[in-house]
């Protein structure tokens, strides 16, 4: 057989398979049924983001030290400080925000041995003493530890659930007796012992000591004043001089 009679026969063949619907077909593709449809998926929803929180809602305790107070969480951290050497209305602002609220001002006059200001105190518990040394007035140049703006006293164990201690623990109705070597005789103040000081240096004196002071007096109603002598800590105040007279 020919080439082309080779060729004639396979297209004839060819053609004998599609006129009797042997060629492939197209495939079907069956539409689905609401049975066998695959359901969509509920969207996911993305949590909000949390608030971020002010570490100042998280203070637990307030903590005097030599040159400043701690504001601590109820894990010991320190969130925040508050420096002696810096200016009154920042502490007080600060401690508003801790305690959610303004204190009870009341201004005083100055004298020979202090400057006027005003006392700034929460519940009676704890007291920022804004002193305003004005310029010349017992005092040159900027507030510093050793002459600061303002000093802060403890007179009660708590403020508004925060409490109010020095960095050994020691707080306000603690016996002197029961503080032990927490105390040195040596670290005298003007109203008692001393918790803690550091040391500055001063043109006068070479160094002088800074502190926080433990009072052993207590407030006499009788005699309106810090006259009566107890056997435990009365006050808690800082930043005060250590081993020096009164201020």
């Amino acid at each position: 057989m020919s080439r082309s009679a080779r060729l004639g026969s396979v297209l004839a063949l060819v053609a004998a398979l599609v006129l009797s619907g042997c060629a492939a077909q197209p495939a079907q593709h069956a539409e689905p049924t609401p049975e066998s449809s695959t359901p969509a998926e509920a969207p996911i929803e993305s949590e909000p983001a949390a608030e971020p929180v002010d570490p100042l809602q998280t203070v637990a305790s307030i903590v005097a030290r030599a040159e400043a107070l701690e504001l601590r969480a109820g894990d010991g951290t320190v969130v925040a400080t508050i420096d002696f050497a810096g200016p009154a209305d920042v502490a007080v602002d600060t401690l508003t925000a801790v305690l959610g609220g303004p204190p009870v001002d009341e201004s005083y006059e100055g004298g020979n041995h202090h400057a006027p200001g005003v006392i700034h105190t929460w519940d009676d518990a704890l007291v920022v003493d804004e002193i305003h040394y004005g310029e010349g007035v017992m005092r040159d140049g900027a507030a510093t530890v050793g002459a600061p703006d303002f000093r802060v006293s403890f007179d009660a164990v708590e403020v508004r659930g925060k409490v109010l201690a020095t960095s050994d623990g020691i707080r306000v109705g603690d016996s002197f007796e029961s503080l032990g070597e927490k105390i040195d005789p040596d670290l005298w103040t003007c109203m008692g012992w001393a918790a803690e000081f550091i040391e500055l240096p001063d043109p006068n004196a070479g160094t002088v000591k800074i502190g926080v002071g433990l009072s052993e007096w207590a407030w006499d109603e009788a005699a309106q004043n810090y006259g009566l002598k107890v056997d435990h800590v009365a006050s808690i105040m800082a930043p005060t001089p250590v081993a020096a007279g009164c201020v």
